[in-house]
């Protein structure tokens, strides 16, 4: 999907506009502040709402699964086909871009995964990995555009900041990620980590069966998707194509307006 460049060295691509690069600069920052606030505003209302009612033993919850899948389905192959064959210059002489579209690399794989996970009805599974997709959006992105020289060799050596000093960060423009903290942020770990949150949801009436419930599905999709596209946003301006940046902040725009798939 990402590929290298052929001589391995900078390729500075020509802008139709002729943007100076100091215009360049902030039209990145605009992407990056405007992505960045969409997720914000998008996770808010969602992460720690209460689970509805309909579950899988809902005759209609199949159903309503397959209608969510369709918006988390397109958004997976928009994504592939704006990244695929898309060159990354300087990735293997670039310390900070390798290590940054490594992370960002996986966490697009993990929302991939979760699309594919829920279509095989292994939510538990697709539930835990919401967890692991943001944490590697946040390295991926810290990595490309905050963390120094120094904590660049640090991450090479399997060394990285507590969570915390990531997410301070992250919020360098104001920009504030409740599922990066608190309540929100512990629902998640209970998920990956084989807390309460997915033991419940292993318990029913007729005993020990997955009982998930339509809101759980929802929500690991709207991960799915909305972490996949930030994740492309970065991968974009790592290959300098501004342009691609901004389309795709804008379907993360869109996305976000229209709260997510819905069955």
């Amino acid at each position: 999907m990402i590929r290298q460049d052929a001589d391995g060295g900078w390729v500075q691509e020509s802008r139709t506009m002729g943007a100076t690069a100091a215009m360049e600069r902030a039209e990145a920052t605009a992407i990056r502040r405007a992505s960045r606030t969409r997720i914000g505003a998008a996770t808010v209302s969602r992460v720690c709402a209460e689970p509805e009612t309909v579950n899988e033993q809902d005759s209609s919850f199949d159903s309503s699964v397959s209608k969510l899948l369709q918006t988390s389905e397109r958004t997976l192959l928009w994504v592939a086909h704006q990244l695929d064959g898309l060159t990354l210059p300087g990735l293997s002489v670039n310390k900070r871009l390798r290590l940054a579209a490594g992370c960002l690399h996986i966490a697009i794989e993990h929302a991939q995964a979760i699309v594919v996970l829920t279509q095989e009805k292994c939510f538990g599974s697709a539930l835990a990995l919401q967890r692991p997709l943001i944490e590697a959006w946040a390295r991926g992105f810290w990595l490309f555009h905050a963390a120094t020289e120094e904590d660049v060799d640090r991450a090479e050596q399997d060394k990285f900041p507590p969570k915390g000093e990531i997410v301070k960060a992250l919020e360098a423009f104001d920009t504030k990620f409740p599922c990066l903290g608190g309540a929100s942020w512990a629902v998640l770990c209970s998920y990956t980590l084989t807390g309460f949150e997915q033991i419940e949801a292993r318990m029913s009436l007729a005993g020990l069966q997955s009982n998930y419930t339509l809101e759980h599905v929802r929500r690991a999709l709207r991960c799915a998707d909305m972490f996949q596209l930030a994740s492309s946003i970065v991968v974009a301006e790592a290959a300098g194509n501004l342009p691609l940046a901004q389309a795709i902040c804008d379907r993360l725009g869109t996305y976000a307006a229209e709260d997510g798939p819905r069955p």
